[in-house]
């Protein structure tokens, strides 16, 4: 029998569908609460190549459940983020079905979440499940009208009477023909199998007794046990026992029989006798309910218990007894898990009080809205704030500030207070603001400051929130005996003084500011005009040098005229038409039509450096039409890019030497005539021979260096070296400072492409202290003319 395949062959064999362009794992965090098979959907996850991220910090991509208040907290927290985005779960279910990840041009699959603004409170039941949790309105109990009586909340709130509500729900009500009492109002508590194993015994009922009244042991034996019927329903037995012990302590004490002490003392046993029971103590906090009692009035001869009393009472016992999470707490650690996805509110809690105390300081988007009044504002002016870029949660931070009067500064400097990520402080960019903010005598408080003057609703004190002083010596924390008061006129009078020297300090900063900026234009203005004087005198040289470049191809084609000859070599022969092939949707591309191509590519750059790779296109398509236009582009710029590259390279370096070599031999071949001293020169131009090939001029000896960049000799690449750094000095030295310089970088790459990099940005950073030194010369020269 084979072994089963390892997790790893599975995982292999499955598409690596999670994964980024260049290969690596997508780094996914999945929210712990509200996704259901967590482990399983984890190593799904793996499966399809995703890596999982322990801290959602380190993720790309988040994945919630947006219907649960842990998938909501998630969203509010991490999608302000620009580098994560939180998505539903299904986002994993749909990439797999398409077999791709469904990313930003996908709309992520719809599976974007969005925050939806709301208050995030506990989980509760909502009405509408009440409702439906509630006995349906077929099944009413028979009420006799008779005066009924109150009985306390502990009465009604005790794990033994809700164990007798249970039963009543699960039990037929009475005919009408029974004696008149009064049926107790049911209670929407479903009896379980385990709470009818945890009924309390006889044994357990006696012991109760006994711990009430210690006189009624002495007159009821202990076989009264026997007396119940061990096959009836144990819920009916409960009920049984409650009258019965009634009655019986009615006998036994002379009709002074007090229930509620025999219920306390019940309690206590249910208490410490039933482990299910503790869950129910909780019950002891709910609002109070009036009911009838299931006794019989004859059997209750003490007064009615006043209402208020009653509530006294309640509240002394309930807070006397210790909670329910110290009880838990004592028998050991529990594991942690997710909480059910649905609880009951207990209204009033002291709990969900401070829960919901500190989620509205965690939510500064909804403390923000809350709070309508102007805050960070001091006699009518509002008060700055510089929030450091990287600060996490920054847009609450932003908004809760301008929701409350504040306004938002992009200079720490003219800021009246400065917000830092206190998270930070080991990184560099924190260190720097801080100190930055204490020299120019600024103060520096975290985010918990503006969170906390929002809550309490006034501008408070930063003594207590400001960062230790990293200029100079150590700032002494005061003591907390010694802390004046937030709300003492000391202290808000020495923060408004702070305040209005501030403001003071800022008008400073900004007149100084206006003055420097108005004396810059000045010595902008003549910069300006120099380099338009520049850009006058490049413009004159590069009309001079096109111009003198037509002369020479003029030249050259009226010489090449004038011999009957063909301008370099000829063209190669178009491949036969026995050698095309037909494909699948037309003729493909064969040996023969590929060589061709590449021959003809080569020649046409060789007879002029600048055409264009469209024009090469258009004239192989005319020689080849069975191909389409767009085909042959698509093959030259594919196959042929970098070759023909290296040819216009080499076929430009030919020609400026050609072009030298013309003007060395016309220096010394000028015709004589009488001139005029408007009428430049005559000169006679050495023709180019009609079997020039550009490599025999750029290797006269034959030799090819070999250290050659893209097919180019050393002394080749030098020459077109030269060219670019003269071209770069002379369009910097005619460019306007006022232009944005992109601009001035895509002007120059239209006008002027670089030979010797891919583009001027790279070749100004590897030459910049040459061009720095030319541009230099060039400026000297303009400003001493």
């Amino acid at each position: 029998m084979d072994a089963p395949p390892s997790s790893q062959a599975t995982q292999a064999d499955a598409p690596q569908i999670f994964r980024n362009s260049d290969g690596s794992s997508l780094p996914i965090f999945t929210e712990a609460g509200g996704i259901s098979g967590r482990p399983k959907f984890i190593r799904r996850l793996k499966k399809y190549g995703a890596f999982i991220c322990s801290d959602p910090k380190e993720a790309e991509i988040i994945l919630v459940n947006q219907d649960t208040t842990q998938g909501r907290q998630f969203i509010r927290d991490w999608g302000t983020d620009d580098t994560k985005v939180v998505l539903h779960y299904t986002w994993v279910t749909k990439s797999i079905e398409q077999e791709r990840p469904l990313l930003a041009d996908d709309n992520w699959g719809g599976c974007k979440t969005r925050d939806d603004g709301l208050p995030i409170g506990e989980d509760g039941v909502e009405d509408e499940d009440i409702r439906n949790l509630l006995p349906s309105s077929s099944f009413k109990p028979v009420e006799v009208k008779k005066p009924s009586s109150r009985v306390s909340d502990y009465d009604r709130h005790t794990p033994f009477s809700q164990l007798q509500q249970s039963a009543r729900t699960s039990m037929p009500p009475p005919a009408a023909s029974t004696s008149p009492t009064d049926s107790r109002s049911m209670t929407p508590m479903s009896v379980s199998q385990s709470q009818l194993s945890q009924v309390p015994t006889p044994a357990m009922a006696m012991q109760a007794m006994a711990m009430a009244n210690p006189m009624a042991q002495m007159q009821f034996p202990m076989q009264m046990p026997g007396m119940v019927n061990p096959m009836v329903n144990p819920m009916m037995n409960q009920m049984l026992f409650q009258q019965m012990f009634n009655n019986m302590m009615m006998s036994a004490t002379g009709g002074q029989f007090n229930e509620d002490a025999f219920k306390l003392a019940l309690a206590d046993i249910v208490t410490n006798k039933m482990p299910g029971s503790q869950l129910q103590a909780s019950t002891f906090n709910r609002q109070e309910t009036r009911s009838p009692s299931p006794v019989p009035e004859q059997a209750l001869p003490f007064p009615e218990v006043p209402r208020k009393l009653s509530h006294r009472r309640m509240t002394s016992e309930s807070s006397d007894s210790p909670p329910l999470s110290r009880m838990l707490d004592k028998k050991g650690k529990h594991k942690e898990g997710t909480p059910p996805p649905k609880r009951r509110k207990v209204l009033g809690s002291p709990s969900t009080n401070t829960s919901n105390d500190m989620k509205a300081k965690k939510s500064a988007g909804t403390t923000a809205s809350s709070s309508k009044g102007k805050i960070f504002t001091t006699s009518g002016r509002p008060l700055s704030f510089f929030v450091q870029i990287d600060l996490h949660n920054r847009f609450n931070v932003v908004d809760a500030i301008k929701k409350n009067g504040g306004l938002i500064e992009k200079d720490h400097e003219l800021a009246d207070y400065v917000v830092l990520y206190s998270a930070n402080k080991v990184q560099k960019t924190f260190n720097e603001l801080l100190r930055a903010a204490q020299l120019a005598g600024k103060t520096a408080v975290p985010s918990k400051y503006i969170y906390e003057c929002v809550e309490k609703g006034k501008l408070l004190s930063p003594s207590q929130y400001e960062f230790d002083n990293v200029v100079g010596g150590k700032r002494k924390r005061p003591s907390t005996a010694a802390v004046v008061d937030e709300s003492d006129d000391i202290a808000r009078k020495a923060e408004e003084k702070r305040l209005l020297r501030n403001q003071q300090q800022n008008e400073r900063r900004k007149q100084r500011l206006l003055e420097v900026r108005a004396q810059a234009p000045k010595a902008a203005l003549s910069e300006v005009a120099a380099k338009k004087a520049m850009l006058a005198e490049g413009l004159r040289k590069a009309e001079e040098k096109a111009a003198a470049k037509a002369k020479m191809m003029e030249a050259s084609n009226s010489a090449s005229i004038s011999n009957g000859a063909m301008e370099g070599p000829p063209s190669p022969p178009v491949p036969p038409e026995h050698t095309r092939r037909l494909g699948g949707q037309g003729y493909a591309f064969t040996l023969e039509e590929r060589q061709f191509a590449a021959s003809y590519a080569e020649l046409l750059i060789e007879r002029d450096h600048t055409i264009t790779n469209n024009a090469i296109g258009t004239a192989i398509y005319k020689k080849m039409p069975h191909h389409t236009l767009g085909s042959w582009k698509t093959h030259l710029v594919k196959d042929l890019g970098k070759d023909m590259d290296a040819w216009r390279k080499r076929a430009s370096i030919a020609f400026r030497k050609s072009l030298r070599l013309s003007q060395v031999g016309s220096s010394s071949s000028v015709v004589e005539s009488p001139m005029d001293e408007e009428s430049p020169p005559r000169t006679s131009v050495t023709p180019i021979p009609h079997d020039f090939i550009p490599s025999q001029i750029a290797h006269p000896n034959g030799h090819v260096n070999p250290s050659t960049r893209d097919g180019l000799t050393e002394e080749e690449f030098k020459l077109l070296e030269e060219d670019d750094l003269n071209v770069i000095s002379q369009f910097f030295a005619q460019t306007d400072d006022t232009e944005d310089e992109d601009e001035v970088w895509s002007r120059l790459g239209s006008t002027y492409p670089c030979q010797t990099r891919s583009n001027w940005q790279e070749f100004y950073q590897a030459h910049y202290e040459e061009v720095q030194r030319r541009y230099a010369e060039i400026s000297s020269k303009e400003s001493n003319h």
